[in-house]
């Protein structure tokens, strides 16, 4: 088993797709089409590296904050999150927010 260290990032860009995840129903899988893959504080960024040549990241998130933020494709969102393992990227539990609303 791959461990991976503690990691995070800051995630801005818009919402491509929104669909179920394979991981059960409280989760989807967000793609976002990426403006910026910014450090968090003295975290290693290795959400970075996971960025495709079309600037998108597929992150898998919690689907509560997504549903109670009505997060749609075609919005611009900003969220936290983390390389959980190979290919495998993580939103925080706080999920992804439209930009210009509080988090």
């Amino acid at each position: 088993m791959v461990q991976v260290v503690e990691n995070w990032a800051e995630v801005v860009g818009t919402v491509s797709d929104v669909a179920p995840s394979t991981r059960g129903p409280d989760w989807r899988v967000v793609v976002v089409e990426v403006s910026t893959v910014d450090n968090v504080g003295g975290w290693p960024n290795l959400v970075r590296s996971q960025v495709d040549g079309e600037q998108r990241l597929v992150v898998t998130c919690p689907a509560a904050p997504l549903q109670k933020r009505d997060v749609q494709p075609g919005q611009r969102v900003r969220g936290r999150a983390r390389l959980a393992g190979p290919g495998q990227v993580l939103a925080h539990p706080d999920g992804f927010a439209p930009v210009g609303e509080p988090d």
